[in-house]
């Protein structure tokens, strides 16, 4: 279970940067800017997905968060 939310927040760290990436090359190609909001909204729903797993997965036992920070 503990590889699959692995797997599961590495693809959606993926989907966020991907998203991010396609931000850029619209803003760059386009002068209107088009398709940009759309790109960055997906790429914020993917972070929220991917915090709410973070989350959920630390509560729930399947990964253990860093005892010490330092």
């Amino acid at each position: 279970m503990a590889l699959i939310i692995k797997i599961a927040i590495v693809l959606l760290f993926c989907f966020v940067v991907f998203n991010l990436a396609r931000a850029l090359f619209s803003m760059l190609k386009s002068p209107a800017h088009e398709g940009v909001s759309s790109f960055i909204g997906k790429r914020l729903w993917f972070a929220c997905a991917l915090l709410l797993v973070f989350v959920l997965a630390a509560s729930f036992g399947y990964i253990t968060p860093n005892p010490t920070p330092y």
